[in-house]
């Protein structure tokens, strides 16, 4: 069985971080389509990330955090220290 911090597939924190990257995007007034825009990819690639259904890597998140002016720590779980 693989180790619980290897795996690969989306979970509980992917939906936190999805939520959080929604939450602030909807705070700042920003369309799925402008975020995607600001980041080179597809308004349905950030509603799957928002909803958890895709996984974000350490460097899309230092993406997503500098064009919704936030720093990574607002994404991180409160379970998480940062």
């Amino acid at each position: 069985m693989p180790d619980r911090l290897t795996t690969r597939s989306v979970g509980e924190d992917d939906r936190h971080i999805g939520g959080k990257v929604r939450d602030k995007r909807r705070e700042l007034g920003i369309s799925l389509q402008d975020l995607a825009e600001m980041l080179e990819i597809s308004p349905q690639q950030i509603q799957k990330y928002e909803t958890g259904q895709n996984r974000l890597s350490a460097s899309r998140l230092s993406q997503i955090a500098t064009a919704l002016k936030t720093s990574l720590c607002f994404f991180v779980p409160p379970r998480t220290p940062c």
